[in-house]
């Protein structure tokens, strides 16, 4: 099999940090009750440098079964978000292809006895690039303190599946999609009585 090309993305430009989203009055339509950011974020979640490698990245989701992280700076300041999405950019893999999280699973193996060039070319790329370089920045972010259903409105607005907690410039938490569903699924589910269900005659 012929090997592919990869193509290294160009290093992208500082750009502004987009605005943190401000809390406001959550409207009374799907949620019975005031549940904030706070109540529902993953705390302490996992981060990692801009310097690092996007193969030391994939093996920090991977291990932890997660599809994304936060990317801090050398000050602890949000700079980021790396994602899958970006890894599969950068080994120009369609998202959407079957077995992808099997080659990414793949790529964690020592691949150096690999005879497939494919293979080869795909971890070395990994090895070679920083987090800085294709993570997905200045990154979306939303305040602790702000309703549920902004995380919800902004999460579906700009298609992303994690968004980063911040009080201040210090990240406290992420919401993730997973998050969300715990919190609304009680909400929908309905009520059982307890009563034995009879059936027609």
């Amino acid at each position: 099999m012929p090997g592919k090309k990869i193509r290294r993305p160009a290093a992208r430009r500082p750009s502004p940090k987009r605005p943190v989203a401000k809390a406001r009055p959550a409207p009374a339509t799907l949620l019975p009750y005031n549940v904030t950011v706070a109540d529902v974020m993953s705390r302490s979640p996992l981060t990692i440098g801009k310097s690092a490698s996007l193969y030391d990245a994939l093996v920090l989701m991977r291990t932890n079964g997660i599809t994304g992280l936060p990317v801090v700076g050398s000050d602890g300041d949000l700079e980021g978000v790396l994602s899958e999405r970006d890894l599969s950019g950068v080994l120009g893999l369609p998202m959407t292809s079957r077995g992808m999280e099997g080659m990414m699973d793949v790529l964690l193996l020592d691949l150096k006895e690999q005879p497939e060039p494919t293979l080869r070319g795909f971890r070395e790329s990994l090895e070679e690039t920083q987090v800085g370089e294709v993570a997905s920045q200045p990154a979306y972010s939303i305040s602790p303190d702000a309703p549920l259903e902004a995380a919800m409105e902004l999460m579906t607005e700009k298609s992303i599946h994690r968004l980063p907690v911040l009080s201040g410039s210090r990240l406290v938490g992420v919401v993730t999609t997973h998050d969300l569903l715990r919190a609304v699924l009680p909400l929908i589910r309905p009520k059982r009585s307890g009563r034995p269900h009879r059936k027609r005659r």
